[in-house]
């Protein structure tokens, strides 16, 4: 049902204005950050797993892949050191089943040119395992952190002084 009230992110891409697609791009990489501070780790992250509301807001809808973001294993893959490394047509290095290599994730999340500079400059944190490890230990510690649903500048701020 969900999904038949959505535009796909995928497709709304494709048909968007640049300035449109900016903004979709900077919400889509906001939607997977919350969903890891709520210690979910949307497995399949690629735009077609993702839609707009009507208010143009991106959510996630493809729950078949999610995995709790404390078992996963950020890590950078090892650097080559030989030639035959270089150019194996396999992975050289041992790959275990929750490791997740987000440099990665560079390669597939926004296929159109003309968005992808904004989205890697925007969301550079989602590419850095350092930056995932550091949300795993906050949920560790039992910390909580706040997933805005509001770009800061639509916030309702009651405590604030006018």
């Amino acid at each position: 049902y969900t999904e038949r009230r959505l535009i796909p992110l995928n497709i709304f891409l494709e048909n968007c204005t640049t300035e449109e697609g900016k903004r979709a791009v900077e919400d889509y990489g906001r939607a997977i950050l919350q969903l890891a501070q709520a210690n979910i780790f949307p497995g399949d992250m690629l735009t077609k797993n993702f839609g707009l509301t009507r208010q143009k807001r991106v959510i996630f809808y493809d729950y078949d892949e999610i995995e709790l973001l404390e078992h996963m294993d950020f890590r950078e893959k090892p650097k080559p050191e030989s030639y035959e490394q270089i150019y194996a047509s396999e992975p050289w290095y041992e790959i275990r089943k929750n490791d997740v290599f987000p440099e990665d994730f560079k390669r597939w999340m926004i296929g159109r040119a003309d968005l992808k500079p904004h989205f890697l400059e925007y969301h550079r944190d989602l590419f850095d395992p350092g930056y995932w490890q550091d949300l795993q230990q906050k949920i560790r510690a039992g910390e909580l952190m706040h997933a805005y649903p509001y770009p800061e500048e639509i916030r309702f701020r009651p405590f604030e002084p006018s």
